[in-house]
């Protein structure tokens, strides 16, 4: 399968995307929130748990040639930051709702109220 950025006009011989046919000027829409959601990858794909046996098949830093450069760094900074942090957490609860961004190529979490309580 090709890797679709984010629009794809298909040529002349079309293209096939499991199992829809595309013809020549159909778009394709590549959705990285949806396809981090894909039932036939996960199991229970709407619910957030990193300790899934398959977690690192997410699709967050993107594949192949488009593979994020910072993806390291990134995970590397986030691994570090609880390596850190845990040690001196005694309690954390949320206050509030979780508000996410909606968008068809990044989504997630933009704020979550807590309160929390060091050792």
């Amino acid at each position: 399968m090709d890797l679709f950025t984010r629009r794809h006009d298909a040529g002349p011989e079309g293209r096939h995307v499991f199992d829809e046919d595309g013809g020549e000027g159909d778009r394709v829409l590549l959705s990285y929130p949806s396809a981090n959601r894909d039932e036939l990858v996960f199991d229970d794909p709407a619910i957030f748990c990193v300790a899934r046996p398959n977690a690192d098949q997410h699709v967050a830093f993107g594949f192949g040639r488009h593979y994020c450069l910072g993806a390291h760094l990134a995970r590397l900074e986030v691994a570090k930051f609880f390596e850190l942090l845990m040690p001196r957490l005694d309690q954390v609860e949320a206050t509030g709702p979780c508000r996410n961004l909606e968008s068809s190529m990044v989504s997630g979490p933009t704020s979550l109220p807590i309160t929390y309580k060091l050792r």
